[in-house]
């Protein structure tokens, strides 16, 4: 039935474009994820508190009125009147598409189909957002026509889909924009129904969504479903976590994927959650043993979308590397379903891994300091999507491409946002390089990993690196700068060189190298970060100046890892969440003639040539 309706949407806005040519030849989406710093330093201030953390009131584009982008160049905004031809719903269509292609598994064996038809709609939050959350996840997984919502970073990816052969609809069969009740009505009879929920019982509705091919209603929207069609499934207002883990469903729930959500994002993250059949939860508590007896029924090298306000950064991570699990910061993330069914090949530093002169050392004066600088935080999916792509602190900088910058992406970024690391990678200059980051698949601290699961887990990391087109990664552990705990990163043929950040202290290590299996790890010399002492440009660029120069003297490299939510304000005053990229060009600025800035791939190919025991 979903390929008969689009057919005939798609003929009618083929016929009314046409119309219309044939008149006018006539007559034309922070939550900021802060890597916490409490430091040993006495010095050190320790976490940030101007640093606002993940912001449940998301700061980004505005998801409940996001509005029409009048440069998208998606389907005539004008389409389409009613067709009085159209027989409507055909009784004897089978349902789902019925030439969908064989889904594609991901790096975390999810199995959504390849979208061929976007229907374009608004996001909304609430009981209406997590209801439209579930219907985008059924879609994803079942149907090639499939639902996108404008948020966030929405229009940047949406040419890229479109390149990819998914036509638009932004009209439904009437001319009126899809809303929750005409797309509610749309896959209707692809649908087994409802599941009715209370706010208590809300994860539980989620982790059965897709199980039982049910969208999840509350009692304020349940006459929605009911007028698009649906009956009730299931009413689960009564049942609880302990309910779900003792039924017969949850030995259904994958073991590789989980979501963790604050209860502020109810609506956020649904749509994977349904598409992955994944166990979706709200864990408010700041019980640590408690939360890892939670998530222990996954396997190891398992990935979990989402964050936790209530049990902090530190706790949380730590729990599920217990776990030898990830967490991907994915709390405000918009479209994942939709966006990983889009998963054409396709890598970033193409052009700079091009030849094998791109992958030279170039050092043009031996008595030289070295320094690379890599950007925080690109682990945080959630962000990647959102700020970091489109605010001018980051990369829509226009100080982008007059230094070298080391950007990071989230492993899983090419899995899980295929079209938009096309763009990140279409508008890459040639001072850009992008790095792997954090740690593993996701945020992880590698240290409290089984050594058989880490190995397993860095063959997969190294194969999706590969894949992605990046050759370097940056580890951020618990005190784990040791030739063991990287050796089984360093075995890896992907992985060439490591940047080494601790959570404790940035530069707790203050730029020690090691060698593991001949690759250089490298520990942070300095961070960039407001509130900590001797941290701001001033400060590091002085250290650097007096600091020995010379390609064969280990002290004349120097890694600098950039506090994301730390920048200049208008007046040039070193800040939290100023512009971070106008504090880099402000440190760069007061280095002396003798220090090069350099991409990651020079940096390491330097200390691999000149410095390798």
């Amino acid at each position: 039935m979903l390929f008969q309706k689009v057919k005939r949407i798609l003929a009618l806005t083929l016929a009314l474009s046409l119309s219309i040519l044939l008149l006018c030849f006539c007559s034309h989406h922070n939550s900021n994820k802060n890597h916490q710093d409490p430091g040993t330093n006495p010095d050190d201030p320790g976490t940030n508190p101007d640093d606002p953390g993940t912001n449940p009131d998301d700061p980004g584009t505005n998801p409940d009125d996001p509005g029409t982008n009048p440069d998208d160049p998606g389907t005539n905004p004008d389409d389409l009147g009613t067709n009085p031809d159209d027989p409507g719903t055909n009784p004897d269509d089978p349902g789902m598409t019925p030439d969908a292609p064989d889904p594609w598994v991901s790096a975390i064996s999810v199995a959504p189909q390849k979208a061929t038809t976007l229907l374009l709609t608004n996001a909304v939050s609430g009981a209406n957002g997590v209801t439209l959350g579930t219907l985008q996840g059924l879609a994803a997984k079942h149907s090639s026509t499939q639902i996108l919502l404008r948020a966030h970073s929405w229009s940047l990816y949406l040419p890229y889909m479109q390149s990819a052969g998914a036509a638009v609809v932004e009209k439904d069969e009437n001319g009126k924009d899809w809303t929750l009740a005409t797309l509610l009505a749309y896959y209707a009879s692809d649908l087994s129904g409802y599941i009715l929920s209370s706010d208590e019982s809300l994860s539980v509705a989620i982790s059965l969504s897709g199980l039982l091919n049910a969208v999840v209603v509350q009692p304020s929207n349940e006459k929605t479903a009911i007028n698009a069609g649906l009956t009730m499934v299931m009413d689960v207002r009564d049942k609880d976590d302990l309910w779900l883990r003792s039924s017969e469903y949850f030995s259904q729930l994958s073991r590789k994927v989980a979501v963790e959500q604050p209860t502020s994002m109810a609506h956020k993250l649904v749509d994977y959650a349904v598409m992955a059949d994944a166990y979706f939860n709200f864990y408010d508590g700041n019980h640590a043993d408690e939360h890892t007896a939670m998530f222990d029924f996954l396997d190891n090298g398992a990935v979990v979308l989402g964050w936790n306000n209530v049990l902090g950064e530190y706790e949380t991570v730590k729990s599920f590397s217990r776990l030898n699990a990830c967490l991907v910061p994915a709390d405000h993330a918009y479209n994942l379903s939709t966006l990983s069914s889009f998963f054409a090949e396709g890598s970033v530093n193409e052009s700079r891994y091009a030849s094998e002169e791109a992958n030279k050392s170039h050092v043009e004066n031996d008595n030289v300091h070295t320094v690379c600088i890599v950007m925080s935080d690109g682990d945080n999916l959630q962000w990647t999507l959102n700020d970091y792509v489109t605010k001018t602190s980051w990369y829509s900088s226009a100080l982008r491409g007059s230094f070298a910058m080391n950007w990071g992406l989230p492993a899983l970024f090419g899995d899980l946002a295929q079209p938009l690391m096309q763009h990140y990678a279409n508008e890459q200059t040639s001072m850009d390089e992008f790095i792997m980051q954090l740690s593993g698949l996701g945020y992880t601290f590698p240290v409290n990993w089984d050594e058989n699961a880490k190995w397993n887990m860095a063959k997969m990391l190294s194969d999706t690196m590969q894949k992605r087109g990046m050759k370097y990664m940056n580890v951020l552990d618990d005190h784990g700068f040791t030739e063991q705990n990287m050796y089984a990163f360093t075995a890896q043929s992907g992985i060439e060189g490591i940047f080494y950040t601790d959570y404790t202290n940035y530069a707790g290590y203050k730029g020690d190298i090691l060698w593991s299996n001949g690759v250089p790890v490298v520990s942070a010399k300095y961070r960039l970060w407001n509130s900590i002492k001797g941290c701001d440009p001033e400060g590091i660029a002085n250290s650097i100046n007096n600091a020995p120069t010379g390609i064969d003297c280990e002290d004349a490299y120097t890694f600098i890892i950039v506090h994301a939510w730390s920048g200049l304000d208008a007046e040039g005053n070193f800040v939290a969440n100023g512009d971070t990229m106008a504090a880099v060009a402000k440190l760069i600025s007061l280095l002396d003639s003798d220090v090069e800035v350099v991409s990651a791939s020079e940096f390491m190919n330097r200390i691999k040539d000149n410095l390798k025991p």
